[in-house]
């Protein structure tokens, strides 16, 4: 869970970032990447801990992005 919920986000984020960096600069033409949450990321839930955790991680990293 935390390889395709967390890890996969940083990945993403690192490989496209530069690209879509190059592009705006060459073409001023904007690009995202969209990553999906789920409620489990505002509040914590029995036996779904590693679940709600790397969901409230996504969301945080989302936003995170956003504003860099």
């Amino acid at each position: 869970m935390v390889n395709v919920n967390m890890n996969a986000s940083i990945f993403i984020a690192r490989y496209f970032s530069q690209k879509f960096k190059n592009r705006w600069e060459h073409h001023r033409k904007r690009s995202a990447i969209i990553n999906v949450s789920s409620v489990g990321s505002l509040d914590a839930s029995p036996n779904l801990s590693v679940y709600c955790g790397t969901k409230a991680f996504n969301r945080l990293f989302s936003l995170s992005q956003r504003l860099e």
